[in-house]
């Protein structure tokens, strides 16, 4: 992934009027997600994502929150009220919104991404590199020197 969830609380402030209807939400692209435990397949999983918008002043807006695999291939939202967000939400007086408003504008942040899919792929591609690497620990390639000492001892049984 490269970055955790809650380091988005370390990166500079923004200030978002967020719209008031959902359909009008600008896109949040997918900035990571990580895992933190079963990425087994034979495991639950666990982990966080981040979600993010480029703003006109090119400054980023970022929201992230942690997720649980509830049962295979189902996943939510660990915890609604946790989430973590650079932005300083303005209301439509151009205040600070409250705390209330302020968890229910990310959880709209969420709801309009593809984070459970985005979630399940990321789980896949971890799942097949953990599949490769044992299979390459139960028929490890040799290295150089027996692949040179094999053909030399299959040139001589030849001859």
């Amino acid at each position: 992934m490269g970055m955790n969830g809650w380091m988005v609380r370390s990166w500079p402030e923004v200030t978002w009027k967020a719209p008031t209807e959902l359909s009008k939400f600008p896109a949040f692209v997918h900035m990571g997600t990580g895992v933190q435990a079963g990425d087994e397949p034979d495991r639950l999983s666990m982990g966080d994502t981040v979600w993010g918008i480029k703003l006109k002043s090119d400054a980023v807006l970022a929201v992230a929150w942690e997720w649980t695999e509830v049962q295979p291939g189902v996943f939510v939202i660990a915890d609604p009220n946790g989430m973590v967000t650079n932005a300083l939400l303005l209301g439509d007086d151009g205040e600070l919104v409250d705390e209330l408003s302020a968890v229910i504008t990310c959880n709209l942040v969420a709801y309009g991404t593809s984070w459970q899919r985005q979630v399940m792929s990321t789980l896949q591609e971890r799942r097949a590199v953990r599949s490769a690497d044992e299979a390459a620990t139960f028929f490890p390639m040799p290295n150089a020197t027996q692949v040179r000492a094999g053909f030399a001892g299959t040139a001589v049984a030849r001859a």
